[in-house]
Order: C-alpha cells, then structure tokens, then sequence
C-alpha cells in the first residue's frame, strides 16, 4: 500500500458568530456566518500498513495526542472500522486555534477510502 495526498484546509473569516451556550461535552453551540478563504494549512496523509495514526510535524505547545486533527483521525477509525493507519503532515498557515479546518479535512475522503 502506497497512497499520499496533500489537501488544503482552507481557512475561513466569521463574518458573524453567536455562543448560543455550552454543550455537556464543554464545547460550545454556535450560530455562524462564515467565508471560506483562498488560504489555510496544508495536510499531507500517508497511508500505514499498522493502525497507527500519527502527527509527524512538530506543532507548537499541542501535544499530537490532543491535536483535532489526531482525534479526529483516530475517531474516524473507531466510527468505520477502517483499519489502516496513517501519517498525517500539517503545513500551519493560520494560527493555533483559530479554527476545526484541519480536523475537518482529516474527515472528507478520498485519504481514508
């Protein structure tokens, strides 16, 4: 198996965003108006032959354990049953915290397919 895609995780400007409260899980409920930019972090997935998903780039203080887009990862594995493993890259454009689009990338396909 030899599969590797780089995708982007474009960034978006909240044109409006309402906390509308906090869920159990300490996330919070929002209503947004967003615009996704022509700009953003780059994800590079390469597929394992194990299970193992990994962060192999160095990102600040965010331990890979508590990276969105490890869990997200991880998540998706336990959710499909999908098996292999994967080595995930993150080119940072966009600040730290500043927004889900890696995690989100991580759970649009074909990488995982």
């Amino acid at each position: 198996m030899s599969f590797s895609a780089r995708w982007p995780a474009p960034a978006k400007l909240n044109l409006m965003l309402h906390v509308t409260g906090r869920r159990t899980d300490g996330y919070h409920e929002l209503q947004t108006v967003f615009q996704f930019l022509d700009f953003g972090d780059s994800l590079t997935f390469t597929l394992r032959e194990d299970e193992q998903v990994r962060r192999v780039s160095e990102i600040g203080a965010v331990p890979a354990a508590q990276d969105l887009v490890v869990r997200a990862a991880r998540l998706l594995q336990a959710q499909t049953g999908y098996r292999c493993g994967v080595d995930i890259a993150i080119e940072k454009r966009i600040p730290m915290g500043a927004g889900w689009a890696g995690a989100a990338r991580t759970l649009r396909p074909p990488w995982w397919l």
